[in-house]
């Protein structure tokens, strides 16, 4: 496992993130319009981290534990500093 990588695609994952949601805005109304659940990173993260126990693909296990990490640290600091709600399900 290599941390590096996983601190960089978390960050790049969060970028990503940051920038669609100054493009688009919250997608929180979009998903309570469409009475869909909101489907967060974290459960790709979730998938990837399984899948990687049954392929022994190191780049599943990065990937995963950086989408998970990554959905931990926005919701709960980035979103908290910057528009004080967690948006939580």
């Amino acid at each position: 496992m290599e941390i590096p990588l996983i601190a960089l695609l978390a960050l790049i994952f969060e970028l990503v993130t940051l920038l669609t949601r100054l493009i688009f805005g919250s997608g929180k109304k979009f998903w309570e319009d469409r009475k869909i659940p909101n489907i967060h990173l974290f459960y790709f993260g979730v998938i990837f981290f399984v899948l990687s126990f049954f392929y022994q693909k190191y780049y599943f296990l990065e990937t995963g534990i950086a989408l998970m990490i990554q959905d931990i640290f926005h919701h709960l600091i980035i979103l908290p500093l910057w528009i004080s709600d967690a948006e939580l399900p």
